[in-house]
């Protein structure tokens, strides 16, 4: 078989393969962002130390390490250790958690990556997507993601995704 000479495509050709190879470039930069937002909020260690973290009861602790997903906390006022496991914060908490976690590094769109990574899309996913690239993409990334995922699923698993998931326009679109 002869190879492809990218000289003898059209310029539409030639534009298309452009455009396909930066849409691949941003999804490689993407993923590689996403991994590490990833690993800060669930294998961080001792790096979000101090960082205030609400939990259930309206009450705070302190950051003392991070592993596994587990967040190891002093509380406020004792010296007490609690462990609170990551997946298991409500939303509001999770959200003010990761803003502290942003302010403290000075690093921005934090929940977008860790959404990217873990597929926990919200309402909020888009709203903070980084400018350009994944503002454009993420409702159409999403609607992917989700069609692939109900493509196998029985009856009770989709029933289970409809709940979490059934107000994202991506997810309606893509359960038709």
């Amino acid at each position: 078989m002869a190879a492809f000479k990218f000289g003898s495509a059209s310029y539409n050709e030639r534009r298309e393969a452009r455009l396909f190879a930066k849409y691949g470039k941003e999804l490689s930069a993407a993923f590689k962002k996403s991994r590490e937002m990833y690993d800060l909020l669930y294998n961080s260690g001792t790096k979000l130390k101090d960082i205030v973290v609400e939990l259930p009861g309206r009450k705070v602790a302190k950051v003392a390490s991070i592993q596994d997903g587990v967040i190891s906390a002093k509380k406020a006022f004792s010296s007490s250790i609690i462990k609170l496991k990551i997946d298991d914060m409500k939303f509001l908490p999770f959200a003010r958690f990761v803003k502290r976690t942003q302010k403290r590094l000075k690093i921005s769109h934090v929940y977008f990556y860790y959404c990217l990574h873990t597929g926990n899309f919200s309402k909020y996913t888009a709203k903070n997507a980084p400018d350009g690239f994944w503002e454009k993409e993420i409702a159409n990334f999403e609607y992917n993601y989700f069609k692939h995922k109900l493509r196998n699923l029985s009856y009770s698993e989709r029933k289970q995704l409809r709940k979490e998931y059934g107000d994202l326009d991506s997810f309606k679109k893509a359960d038709r």
